[in-house]
């Protein structure tokens, strides 16, 4: 009888050993961790909905800045925003580009110069006007 006495308190001290390390391990645990496995499904859920959430916003903004893009008008040409370029920097024009700079159509017009730089010109889609000039070589710096 005191062996089975003996059993069964070696038994019930491993039991309570057991539970209080586990109190102990959930206890620094994040609250995602705790509780029934339904309060940790939701929390799951929860963040996998933020996420989703969050990669629609991005694919909802480029939809917007690609329809602003096809919106843009130009009453000058390719050539003559090239033309006007070539004026303030002598060279070989090597890409022509209509753009979007803060809602304002522009021709970005990257120049090969003869002074051996490139640049970066941007000019007014609709009046030709030089709006600013950059040399690329620095961006790559």
């Amino acid at each position: 009888m005191k062996t089975k006495r003996r059993i069964m308190v070696v038994a019930g001290a491993f039991l309570a050993m057991a539970l209080i390390a586990t109190a102990f391990a959930f206890a620094g645990k994040p609250n995602a961790l705790r509780g029934t496995p339904t309060a940790r499904m939701h929390a799951a859920q929860s963040s996998a909905v933020d996420v989703a959430a969050k990669d629609d916003d991005a694919e909802a903004k480029d939809e917007q800045d690609a329809d602003e893009d096809a919106n843009l008008t130009a009453t000058i040409t390719p050539e003559q925003a090239v033309a006007a370029a070539l004026a303030v920097h002598p060279g070989t024009a090597t890409t022509v580009e209509l753009e979007n700079e803060d809602g304002k159509a522009v021709y970005g017009v990257c120049i090969d110069a003869k002074d051996g730089n490139k640049y970066d010109v941007k000019v007014d889609a609709n009046s030709g006007e030089v709006l600013k000039s950059e040399s690329a070589d620095e961006d790559n710096e």
